[in-house]
């Protein structure tokens, strides 16, 4: 990860909601000020301060910190990349980095929802692997008898190597069909045992998912609680 002058995330949100727009805080852009009079850059910071303004609301000091320092680790990634590419300026850059991670911190937020609140087959799900990492989501939806699920795998070491699948699922007994078969591409099953979920992709459909994406979702998922 890029070096940066300090976590930007608690940079932000700390400006956002302790500062006047006259004060200057280590980690932001040094043309922050300036940066604000753009409408598209003052929208993505002003999404992600908010963001991180809920999160601290709602997670452990611990937990919200450990996020920070991840979102400013992550920040400065970005940022560094998108620069270097030439691809992008410093403004555009941070607005990208600060919408990237607004939407990260709204995810993890469901992911925190869930593992207080799992009952059933509800929960976060986390990859048990050693060759990749990833997650599965299983939350209520708004069609009766089906639930929202949305499983993810990276290898690592290669994260070309990406797949993702979301869809509704059907559960019968402890088995859940993610997809319809006759009408899509790919489908999955989902076999609950305890805080164990089996994800598995139908036989005949393992090539083709393979050539697209390098990688299955096949896998134990192992739910996590608080």
């Amino acid at each position: 990860m890029r070096k940066f002058l300090v976590a930007a995330a608690l940079a932000a949100f700390t400006f956002f909601t302790l500062c006047p727009e006259a004060c200057a805080l280590a980690g932001l852009p040094k043309d922050h000020k300036k940066f604000m009079k753009n409408a598209d850059y003052a929208e993505a910071y002003e999404q992600f301060s908010a963001t991180m303004k809920e999160a601290e609301e709602r997670l452990e000091s611990a937990e919200y910190a450990e996020l920070d320092r991840e979102n400013g680790r992550e920040i400065a990634e970005s940022v560094a990349e998108d620069t270097a590419s030439g691809d992008f300026t410093e403004m555009e850059a941070y607005a990208s980095a600060y919408w990237m991670r607004g939407e990260y911190v709204s995810k993890y937020l469901v992911w925190d929802w869930l593992k207080r609140n799992s009952e059933g087959v509800l929960g976060f799900y986390r990859l048990k692997s050693g060759d990749a990492e990833g997650y599965l989501t299983v939350e209520e939806s708004d069609e009766e008898g089906l639930y929202a699920v949305y499983a993810t795998k990276t290898a690592k070491g290669d994260r070309d190597k990406t797949a993702d699948l979301r869809n509704y699922g059907k559960l019968d007994g402890n088995k859940m069909t993610v997809g319809d078969e006759e009408e899509e591409e790919y489908v999955l099953t989902v076999v609950f045992d305890g805080e164990t979920a089996i994800v598995k992709g139908l036989p005949g459909q393992k090539d083709d998912f393979l050539a697209d994406f390098g990688i299955l979702l096949d896998g134990e998922y192992v739910r996590e609680k608080k």
